[in-house]
C-alpha cells in the first residue's frame, strides 16, 4: 500500500478499490503502516535513510 500511495501516486479511494476496501481502511493501514516504518527507522542512521530515500526517486 505504502508503495501504491508514494510510488504510483495512487489516491486513496484508487488504493481502496483496488484492494476491495474501504476509504477508511485504507488510510488507516497506511497511517499504521508508515508508524511502523517510523519506528523501525529512528534505528538506522540518518545517512542510510537518505540513501534509501534517493534510490526509490524517479527523475
Amino acid at each position: 500500500m505504502i508503495y501504491l500511495k508514494f510510488n504510483e501516486e495512487l489516491s486513496y479511494e484508487e488504493i481502496a478499490s483496488m484492494l476491495d476496501i474501504s476509504i477508511a481502511s485504507c488510510r488507516t493501514l497506511i497511517y499504521r503502516a508508515i508508524k511502523q516504518l517510523r519506528e523501525h527507522v529512528e534505528d538506522i542512521p540518518l545517512v542510510q535513510v537518505f540513501c534509501l530515500l534517493l534510490s526509490n526517486v524517479r527523475y
